[in-house]
């Protein structure tokens, strides 16, 4: 083994490990060639720089010392007795030592080196867990929102409908159509009512000056019955009024009934001017 570990480090152009001279010798145990490389004297070693064991350690490198290969083989020729000389018990029992010391110590490496995996699996595991717990805090955080979400969408429907609900009843009130319309017919109401409160105040005046004290009811041609935010309406008959007023307070809180007390009489004639006749009390 020897002989062919010279005639390959003889030409090799660098440092070379054990494991490398084994696979290029294929020899089985790089171990086997370590110990052989310890035992010969023209072999330097040194801990490689770069190279590191299956455990993660540096390796040894070895090279020749600065001899020819012919003065190598010539040590080796030397030292070899002529009959082949079986090795003792102590050197056996050394070998296998120094073979027991190595794999006890690569064994003790990788003790370690699973003790920092575990280690490290352990830290992770704490790691993985605590993002659980902060997943799962912020996914009931979500739900939470997503239900205060679905509140706010419920009332907004709600509020919608309220205000549908309110825009169909005033429709239905003033028998027009759209939000503007609705608007325009309540001014035009109050306009109307304004107008039928200065009648029936200057017709009260035209009563009150009268000689003859004159009964409302008998002079009442019709009744007018008025509510918020209904359109007047009138009656011929004042049981028929005074029901509709009691209706209309029932809904929106009021309900007036006025006498239609009969002024004059506009007439077209025939030459087309319109003239306004007083009718007597």
């Amino acid at each position: 083994m020897q002989e062919k570990i010279i005639e390959i480090l003889s030409v090799a152009k660098d440092w070379m490990t054990a494991s490398e001279l084994a696979d290029k010798g294929k020899w089985r145990s790089p171990a086997h060639v370590g110990l052989a490389l310890k035992q010969m004297t023209g072999v330097e070693h040194r801990t490689s720089p770069t190279k590191k064991m299956d455990n993660g350690m540096p390796a040894k490198e070895y090279k020749l010392v600065d001899k020819s290969f012919q003065e190598q083989m010539a040590v080796i020729r030397k030292n070899r007795t002529t009959e082949p000389k079986m090795p003792i018990d102590k050197e056996c029992c050394n070998a296998a030592k120094v073979v027991a010391t190595t794999a006890s110590q690569e064994v003790s490496e990788l003790r370690n080196r699973i003790s920092e995996l575990e280690l490290d699996a352990t830290r992770m595991l704490e790691y993985l867990g605590e993002k659980n717990q902060r997943i799962e805090a912020l996914e009931e955080e979500i739900g939470q929102r997503n239900r205060e979400i679905e509140k706010l969408i419920a009332d907004r429907n709600s509020h919608r409908d309220d205000v549908m609900l309110w825009e169909r009843t005033m429709m239905k009130m003033v028998g027009e159509d759209g939000v503007g319309s609705v608007s325009r017919a309540i001014s035009t109401l109050q306009s109307d009512l304004g107008h039928a409160r200065i009648q029936i105040d200057a017709l009260n005046e035209q009563l009150m000056a009268g000689e003859e004290a004159v009964d409302v009811k008998d002079a009442a041609r019709g009744y007018l019955v008025c509510a918020p935010k209904r359109k007047p309406a009138k009656l011929m008959k004042a049981e028929s009024a005074v029901a509709r007023a009691k209706s209309a307070a029932k809904a929106t809180g009021r309900g007036e009934v006025f006498a239609l007390v009969p002024v004059g009489v506009a007439t077209r004639k025939q030459i087309r001017a319109v003239e306004f006749k007083e009718r007597a009390a």
